[in-house]
């Protein structure tokens, strides 16, 4: 909402600003009718000041306008504001009438200018877990508050400083996007309140450890998985199934954004469920110790059964459980029996009468350890570098999306001391970044990552 505009007219910039901004000024005075307006805006680095013609807006009496920072000695009008750390910026605007009897009044507000970055030591720790590595530093020094940006590469030195992976207010922090079994090299810098970066080359890598997630479906957007990937088979005598769009407005702290349900409560009472909801096929030709784990609720009432189970050839099908009782939580499974199976299948089959409930499932997983992978030797490792001649030019790994997958315990609480914390983003679970100059990409299936086929993970 606009502040009411008045004939006491009034000039407005922010109350801070680095050595390369951008001000915004807005003017406020209801004598105005003009297109334009100018005002003079100087610092105590450029004295002489730069005149800015502020346009008016669709609010009358309103005018705004921008000017650019730079920092440097004095200059002539150039179109930029000269600033030096700790300058004091002012804003001027004449009032030909305040409206109180006085003619040609000037108003101004002022600004500090901010061009140094925070004091800051660089990460202290990288400590590798289950698809996670927790960073860890001391804070940083600087007058104002101060974010923490974190830079992720594949190869040491290859971070790409114009786009963090993540940026938080205080140390630690954990990466749950990062995959097991692969390096990665971490650099953490602090930035402050207009956005000027340290420049810290203090790089640390840590190697994730622990079985792949072959597959895991988390049923959210933006991949539609839901409904390309899986199988639904109604054999009930409604025409309600299995769905991603919640009808019931079902919720648990088990159940991240979008999740499947088959929900006979919010069908009605008239027919019944007998609804199957099959995964894809997933190829665990190259793995060993499989394990299969997701997250659900269930909520039972009379003649309601809820069974998962799987399938070597889609056709016979073996029950891993059958649920008997209202159920909330994880559920992991070992299914030794499949190890090296080129082609498995799971099921969620929910069958209800008139007066049944539903049944919700979420955060899919299988995991298990590629063949190919010496795991005896996998350990948490971790190392320290200093990153020579760094530049801070984009030239190294394109971005890392900014998103954070749910860790192997799914969501808070979290049962495992050990484990990482869970993230609220979500995320591919397999690193995405490409470096312009090796060319890695750890989500390609077809390289020797460890990672198998699956929604997210093929």
């Amino acid at each position: 909402m606009e502040i009411l505009v008045n004939s006491d007219g009034r000039i407005e910039i922010d109350d801070l600003y680095g050595c390369s901004d951008t001000i915004e000024i807005t003017v406020r005075d209801a004598d105005l009718s003009g297109p334009t307006v100018n005002v003079t805006i100087e610092s105590d680095t450029e004295t002489g000041g730069e005149t800015v013609a502020l346009a008016l807006t669709s609010t009358a009496g309103i005018y705004r306008g921008t000017i650019g920072t730079k920092r440097g000695p004095a200059a002539l009008p150039d179109g930029f504001l000269q600033l030096q750390d700790g300058d004091t910026i002012t804003a001027t605007y004449l009032d030909a009438d305040d409206g109180d009897g006085h003619l040609n009044v000037e108003k101004t507000d002022t600004a500090e200018a901010d061009c140094v970055p925070p004091t800051f030591a660089g990460l202290t720790s990288a400590v590798a877990g289950d698809h996670a590595v927790t960073l860890a530093w001391n804070p940083a020094t600087d007058p104002g508050d101060v974010t923490y940006r974190v830079y992720r590469a594949t190869i040491a030195g290859g971070q790409n400083f114009s786009a963090p992976i993540k940026e938080v207010a205080a140390s630690p922090y954990t990466d749950t996007t990062a995959a097991n079994n692969h390096r990665y090299y971490y650099v953490v810098r602090a930035a402050d309140a207009v956005g000027n970066q340290d420049h810290n080359q203090v790089e640390h890598s840590a190697m994730p450890n622990g079985p792949d997630w072959v597959f895991y479906e988390p049923f959210d957007p933006p991949a539609a998985a839901f409904f390309t990937d899986w199988t639904i088979v109604d054999g009930g005598t409604t025409s309600d199934s299995w769905t991603d769009t919640n009808p019931g407005n079902r919720s648990s702290a088990y159940l991240v954004d979008e999740f499947a349900v088959a929900d006979k409560q919010a069908a009605g009472l008239l027919g019944d469920f007998d609804e199957q909801l099959i995964s894809p096929a997933i190829d665990l030709s190259n793995y060993t110790d499989i394990k299969f784990g997701f997250a659900h609720l269930y909520d039972k009432n009379w003649f309601e059964t809820a069974e998962v189970s799987y399938s070597t050839d889609g056709a016979a099908w073996t029950v891993i459980e059958s649920f008997a009782a209202d159920e909330e939580g994880e559920e992991w499974y070992d299914l030794p029996e499949l190890d090296e199976e080129p082609q498995v299948f799971f099921r969620f089959h929910y069958a209800a009468g008139s007066l049944g409930r539903y049944w919700a499932v979420d955060e899919i997983k299988v995991t298990g350890f590629a063949i190919n992978t010496t795991t005896t030797t996998v350990t948490a490792t971790t190392t320290t570098t200093t990153i020579p001649g760094d530049d801070d030019t984009a030239d190294d790994d394109t971005a890392d999306d900014d998103t954070a997958d749910d860790d192997d315990d799914f969501n808070p609480p979290d049962d495992d001391a050990d484990d990482d914390v869970a993230d609220d983003d979500t995320d591919d679970i397999l690193d995405d970044d490409l470096d312009d100059d090796a060319a890695i990409n750890d989500a390609d299936s077809d390289d020797d990552d460890g990672e198998g086929s699956g929604s997210c993970c093929g």
